[in-house]
């Protein structure tokens, strides 16, 4: 049985002040309802009355990237992960998982926050393109329908320091309109066609992404340029200052097989803020098994 065979649909009303649907069915001797659990899950129920019991009919939502706001504040669901091994998780760009660690246990609801030290706000910022993407819940947008390009939208967007993002607001008129948002960005995911595209606010200097200038002409071309970027992003996390931040070597061995998102390292403990050794050796356990630091001495 399908929808079309089941149901007549007979009122559809959809405007500013409301989204209505009317729908009877269509054989009496049909007994139907309809179930909103407390998990948000919507079921349609059938009764099977040669086995006297109710029968699902369909089941709404059925996929991770369907349920609201799934990926947390300012994450991104990709359906096409789902079964691939990698997390359908991931944070739009500028943005980092909020709780690392539950992201690394695939738990994305938590969600994503700015990424440190990017500071997006009349320095220089631009916007990086997000395709196939549903709209943001618009519950703090702003819409904008004498905008008429998105050049027009983008600078209007820029103009104000609590834009985080902007789309067209009617890509069937090309690109008419102008929709921004001014507060963390809920339920966005990606679909494998149609959907638009989202422009999200990003710190110019984090775009350039030249961490892969410092590897050696002796790697081959062949070399992903993708998992040496992951390598030595693991790598720096692994000589965090405080060891409190390192990660131990079952993450370290996660982030390697997985296509989970990292947190950004902090500056290497080598580079500065090294303390003087002398005082270290008079103060007792210096790590984070209490081990006590050991006399330097030549071999």
């Amino acid at each position: 049985m399908t929808t079309n065979f089941i149901f007549n649909l007979s009122y559809y009303v959809e405007n500013q002040d409301e989204v209505t649907l009317s729908y009877s069915i269509l054989d009496p001797s049909i007994s139907s309802r309809l179930v909103l659990n407390k998990s948000g899950t919507l079921q349609r129920l059938t009764w099977n009355d040669n086995e006297h019991r109710w029968v699902e009919f369909y089941v709404a939502p059925n996929k991770p990237c369907d349920s609201y706001n799934y990926c947390g504040p300012n994450g991104n669901c990709d359906p096409s992960n789902v079964g691939t091994g990698q997390f359908e998780c991931t944070c739009l760009p500028g943005f980092e998982p909020k709780l690392a660690r539950d992201w690394y246990l695939r738990d994305g609801s938590g969600g994503c926050v700015r990424k440190r030290g990017g500071h997006v706000c009349r320095s220089g910022e631009g916007f990086e393109k997000v395709p196939l993407a549903k709209e943001p819940n618009t519950w703090t947008a702003r819409v904008d329908r004498g905008v008429t390009g998105l050049k027009e939208c983008e600078s209007e967007c820029l103009r104000n320091c609590s834009c985080n993002a902007y789309a067209s607001a009617d890509v069937s008129r090309g690109d008419s309109g102008c929709v921004t948002w001014h507060g963390d960005l809920m339920d966005s995911r990606v679909f494998s066609s149609g959907g638009q595209d989202l422009y999200i606010r990003v710190w110019s200097l984090w775009q350039e992404g030249r961490a892969v200038e410092i590897v050696g002409s002796w790697m081959t071309e062949s070399d992903s340029d993708k998992e040496v970027l992951r390598c030595i992003h693991i790598a720096l996390l692994c000589v965090e200052e405080s060891a409190n931040d390192r990660p131990n070597m079952s993450d370290v061995a996660f982030m390697l097989c997985n296509e989970t998102a990292l947190p950004p390292p902090k500056q290497p403990a080598f580079i500065f803020n090294r303390p003087d050794m002398s005082s270290l050796a008079n103060a007792g356990a210096v790590s984070i098994n209490d081990v006590t630091l050991s006399a330097i001495q030549a071999r």
